[in-house]
């Protein structure tokens, strides 16, 4: 047995020969590449471009991608296995025969590489809903305010209504915001619906992990967690304005930085609050994570 394995030859072939051999079409292999091949097995004149055809044919095969049937893994190198679960590409496995790639409805992507397209688009998806929920509640704020000035111009005739409103507008005014703030997601996300206009039109909603409906006090305690840097960079302003900025006095070099460095932090605290932790698969934030709760795509 030694000495069989000791005596083995290896052959080396000259590529500017055809050695009778015939070039067939495969289900990967262009149809201009076999016609170009030579195809009478008993011809002896010899082609002398035979090796760079072989070789572009090789190259062309090499680019073949085949897709698992039974984990989507797409293979490029010329295997009868897949590299991720170890399947045959010969049709046994039960379910489904090799499909190519460029046949396939996922436009010859890889497993990991459709994950990526999916959390791109769902990443983007929640950013824009985001956007377009921030502006609805902006306009609301902007609604209200607009409406409280107009009522105010109509009660200057009336000293004593006048009075009420012009305290009304440093009490009841930023109540009413922070109501409208905290009421928007948790009336919409609790609702039949189960998303807020914003996530509605990107085909979100919003559930908890159980695939339940959410409880209105989580999302009145993840809205309000989620404007707490709002809120503080509001009321730092405030002090400043009632200490100074509504005596006509400016700003010194220390107030200014004070105000500063309580926006950064509150900005930097907001970002992180919306901040993908956990599993890919999941897809939660920060604050999504606090409130038990999950935002999926709709089917």
């Amino acid at each position: 047995m030694n000495s069989l394995n000791s005596t083995g030859r290896r052959l080396t072939l000259d590529p500017d020969k055809s050695y009778r051999t015939t070039m067939r079409r495969t289900a990967d292999t262009p149809i201009e590449l076999v016609r170009s091949a030579p195809t009478d097995p008993y011809a002896n004149a010899l082609d002398p471009d035979l090796a760079k055809k072989i070789a572009m044919i090789e190259a062309e095969e090499r680019k073949t991608k085949m897709i698992c049937p039974a984990c989507g893994a797409v293979s490029t190198d010329m295997r009868l296995t897949c590299h991720n679960c170890g399947v045959y590409f010969d049709g046994h496995t039960g379910s489904s025969d090799v499909r190519v790639a460029a046949l396939a409805s996922t436009g010859g992507l890889s497993l990991e590489e459709q994950e990526k397209l999916a959390r791109r688009s769902y990443l983007s998806r929640r950013a824009l809903a985001k956007l377009v929920d921030v502006s609805i509640v902006a306009s609301f704020i902007a609604f209200q305010y607009i409406v409280y000035f107009a009522v105010a111009r109509s009660l200057i005739a009336f000293p004593s209504a006048a009075y009420l409103a012009f305290n009304f507008f440093f009490w009841g005014m930023p109540v009413l915001s922070v109501l409208t703030i905290l009421s928007y997601n948790a009336w919409f996300e609790s609702s039949q619906v189960q998303a807020t206009p914003g996530k509605l039109m990107f085909g979100l909603y919003a559930e908890d992990l159980n695939g339940q409906l959410l409880r209105s006090p989580a999302l009145v305690g993840k809205s309000l967690l989620a404007a707490l840097p709002l809120f503080a960079v509001v009321a730092v302003y405030a002090f400043f304005y009632n200490v100074r900025l509504q005596y006509g006095l400016s700003l010194d070099a220390n107030s200014a930085s004070v105000l500063a460095l309580t926006a950064f932090t509150c900005l930097v605290t907001s970002l992180t609050m919306h901040i993908f932790v956990g599993k890919e698969d999941s897809r939660r934030t920060v604050l999504d994570v606090i409130a038990g709760m999950r935002v999926c795509e709709r089917k």
